[in-house]
């Protein structure tokens, strides 16, 4: 079979919106679809060496897309008119097909990474899991959309979500936080549950080996921008990968 083109876009930033989470920003670019935790590439041209860094979509139109930019990144310093060169979307959305419910995990610190689904498929979100000590500022994003409840610890999480029902499950979580999760969570709560990989992604084309995970079902790895961010849990190695993971503050 005739391997996938990936297509390059040049093009330009047409509008930023700074928020607490990061800035929205909004790129021209026509006729794109995608699913919620999907990501695009995105290189800025304000520089001699720019590589090209993944954005979790946020929504699409007719004429542009928008993504979320964290406050650290290249394209967050853009200005409106900027021009960048967009590849995308790349990797798989993690929603499974029909109506079924979905529960959002998350901490303070990744809570962004979880932002599309609230945005585009508030409908099929029922419950948000802030793990931290003090994590009711970000609580106070998401009330009206969805039921929003505050754990202290990842045991007493996993304890909570033994409780649920067959909901889906999508977590964003750093990587000490993860690997306490997995350690924790019986098989069947890691069978349900899609978490966000936070390894680097070089150029997001399916050419570099750098993004790929460890993983007992595939021999070569999972490639991220083929398949992820979101992964299911019980198929990644996080023994393995964990010491490469970026961690959030």
């Amino acid at each position: 079979m005739e391997k996938e083109t990936i297509k390059v876009h040049d093009t330009r930033v047409t509008g930023i919106s700074r928020q607490e989470a990061g800035a929205l920003v909004t790129i021209a670019l026509k006729g794109i679809s995608f699913q919620p935790g999907q990501f695009l590439m995105v290189k800025t041209c304000d520089g001699e060496v720019r590589w090209g860094y993944p954005y979790l979509i946020e929504e699409a139109g007719p004429e542009s897309v928008t993504v979320l930019a964290p406050a650290r990144s290249d394209l967050y310093r853009q200005l409106p008119d900027s021009e960048v060169a967009v590849w995308g979307p790349r990797g798989r959305g993690p929603l499974a097909d029909g109506d079924g419910t979905v529960i959002l995990v998350a901490q303070p610190a990744t809570v962004d990474r979880i932002l599309p689904f609230l945005r585009s498929t508030s409908h099929r979100c029922r419950l948000l899991l802030m793990v931290g000590e003090n994590p009711q500022g970000n609580c106070q994003l998401f009330n009206e959309q969805i039921s929003t409840v505050c754990i202290n610890g990842v045991e007493p999480l996993c304890v909570a979500l033994e409780g649920m029902d067959d909901s889906q499950i999508i977590a964003a979580l750093n990587p000490r936080e993860m690997l306490e999760f997995r350690n924790f969570a019986p098989r069947e709560i890691q069978q349900k549950t899609w978490m966000f990989m936070p390894t680097k992604i070089g150029c997001g084309i399916g050419a570099c080996v750098g993004c790929v995970v460890h993983s007992s079902e595939a021999p070569f790895g999972i490639k991220i921008c083929e398949e992820g961010p979101f992964l299911r849990l019980d198929r990644v190695d996080l023994e393995a990968d964990i010491h490469s993971f970026v961690t959030r503050v």
